[in-house]
């Protein structure tokens, strides 16, 4: 985004955020980690470290580290894990997409967290990065 229209797309999220136009705040509460179990049983199936290096599940550490080096040098274990916070995003997009209906998307930059969004649209929020629309009704 350069200067010129930084001030104007500025001014439209603060408007979004004010007026809950598109964006809406949604406050954590217990019934999130509710949902854990149900993205977690997406998550253990999914671009593991195990089906990356071809690995038994359980296999050593050390061992998992240097069979994902011989994969992609830069790759490491942690890329092929969720966080707790991961587990609440997604957690809180279940519960606003049953507040709301079909049209929540979880914007984010993190490649495992699109990934496993991704997997079950039925109830988790749609992925949306910079290489996919989220509506074509959506409007800046």
């Amino acid at each position: 985004m350069n200067k010129r229209c930084y001030p104007g797309c500025a001014n439209r999220f603060s408007n979004h955020l004010e007026n809950r136009n598109f964006f809406y705040t949604c406050d954590l509460n217990p019934y999130h980690f509710l949902s854990f179990d149900q993205i977690l049983a997406v998550k253990h199936t999914v671009d593991t470290e195990y089906s990356v290096t071809k690995l038994p599940p359980g296999a050593d550490e050390d061992e998992v580290e240097m069979g994902l080096a011989r994969v992609n040098p830069r790759d490491y274990i942690g890329r092929h894990y969720l966080n707790t916070f991961d587990l609440l995003i997604i957690s809180m997009g279940i519960e606003l997409k049953r507040i709301v209906g079909k049209e929540v998307y979880l914007l984010t930059n993190d490649r495992r967290l699109a990934l496993i969004s991704g997997k079950n649209l039925l109830y988790f929020p749609g992925p949306c990065s910079g290489t996919v629309s989220p509506s074509p009704n959506w409007k800046a």
